[in-house]
């Protein structure tokens, strides 16, 4: 498989007439601390707030950010920022806290295999 140029300085922009019904965007974080397992809550949150909300045309509207974690077991924990989860506060709570569950209660070496897949995928592009 071609690994993308991101070296390159061809920008993708959508027509201005055209209106942005839904995307997607895969992404694999790696936590380890408590404080950034917050940290990242309330980046996430942000961006919501920035990007997302102030587009919503009522409450009715499920625009938000949508995320799931997989666990050993099969099942996944989600979180619907915007939608089930609509308050800053609550969800920072809850996602921190649903997290270091996970990550006390789960086979560590369920989450060391997960990780070895993503260090030696040439699907993914690790940034520091």
């Amino acid at each position: 498989m071609a690994q993308p140029n991101i070296n390159s300085q061809r920008k993708l922009a959508l027509d201005p007439g055209a209106p942005v019904s839904g995307t997607a965007l895969d992404i694999i974080l790696l936590l380890s601390v408590a404080g950034s397992v917050g940290s990242i809550a309330a980046l996430l949150w942000m961006a919501y707030d920035k990007f997302i909300a102030p587009k919503k045309s009522s409450e009715e509207d499920d625009g938000g950010i949508y995320m799931t974690i997989r666990r050993p077991d099969g099942t996944v924990v989600e979180f619907w920022l915007g939608n089930t989860h609509r308050h800053r506060d609550s969800f920072v709570e809850e996602f921190t806290e649903k997290v270091m569950t996970i990550c006390r209660e789960d086979d560590p070496d369920f989450w060391a295999k997960a990780v070895a897949e993503v260090e030696q995928s040439d699907r993914w592009l690790r940034q520091r």
